[in-house]
């Protein structure tokens, strides 16, 4: 994630992952342009939100594991939305799916229905790395449609500084002022989901803060 706080826009360099039950995985590596939050409130409606950048997620050739638990668009694809502050990242995403909240107690978030996103916090990483930093980070979001849950994978960085793997065997909520929401939309035929996650969960005392 690339972020000059002196200007209106920055870049998100985000490669997101869409985790569907059955273990079908998809991606997209675009990079997505967000724009400064404006009075964000995490309620499930994105009436406030700027919707006119995002990053989608709807084609055979976006699947790149088991492909054969994928029926297409109408049974899961997937917008995303993201903004910033100071303080925080939000991320928005309206998912269309035909078996939506699809979560099992005890088994790992990213076995289940999840976004994932993998982003950086060092506006000077290297775009053409190939290998992680510590300032690289894997974000599981989850939900039931009634509890919300996270955890911070940092398996793939060598020298993570201290931040250890969190809340990787499911059933926790990793970010004490994490705030989440979801709604059913039956009209565009799935969910929709916005959430906060505070940059300073993102950093400890050899990664500075964002």
């Amino acid at each position: 994630m690339k972020i000059a706080k002196s200007l209106k826009w920055f870049s998100l360099v985000l490669a997101l992952v869409l985790a569907m039950s059955g273990s079908a995985l998809a991606y997209s590596d675009r990079n997505l342009e967000a724009p400064k939050a404006k009075d964000v409130v995490i309620d499930g409606d994105l009436s406030e939100w700027d919707l006119t950048r995002c990053l989608t997620i709807d084609s055979e050739s976006q699947i790149v594991d088991q492909i054969e638990h994928w029926d297409g668009a109408e049974d899961c694809s997937m917008e995303i939305y993201a903004m910033w502050d100071e303080e925080n990242l939000y991320i928005a995403a309206r998912v269309k799916d035909d078996t939506p909240f699809v979560y099992r107690e005890g088994f790992p978030l990213d076995e289940l229905d999840a976004i994932i996103l993998f982003l950086s916090t060092n506006p000077d990483a290297d775009p053409d790395r190939t290998a992680y930093e510590a300032t690289d980070w894997r974000i599981v979001q989850s939900t039931d449609e009634y509890d919300f849950f996270n955890y911070v994978d940092r398996s793939m960085v060598a020298d993570n500084k201290g931040y250890e793997t969190q809340g990787e065997y499911g059933d926790e909520l990793v970010f004490d002022d994490y705030e989440a929401a979801t709604v059913r939309d039956k009209e565009y035929g799935g969910l929709i989901l916005d959430s906060k996650i505070p940059l300073h969960h993102l950093s400890n005392d050899q990664i500075p803060q964002l």
